[in-house]
């Protein structure tokens, strides 16, 4: 997980806002508004 504070990765509120955010619906509604444009983060394989 990457977070912007170092506190943040241990902090259970924000790793549960995360899961949350990371689910698979919420990166289909990301390109379909953006048109496929953009593609979520946590889907990229490098």
């Amino acid at each position: 997980m990457v977070a912007a504070r170092k506190g943040d990765i241990h902090n259970k509120t924000y790793q549960k806002v995360v899961k949350a955010y990371q689910q698979p619906q919420i990166g289909k509604l990301i390109k379909k508004v953006n048109h496929d444009t953009v593609l979520p983060a946590w889907n990229l394989k490098l």
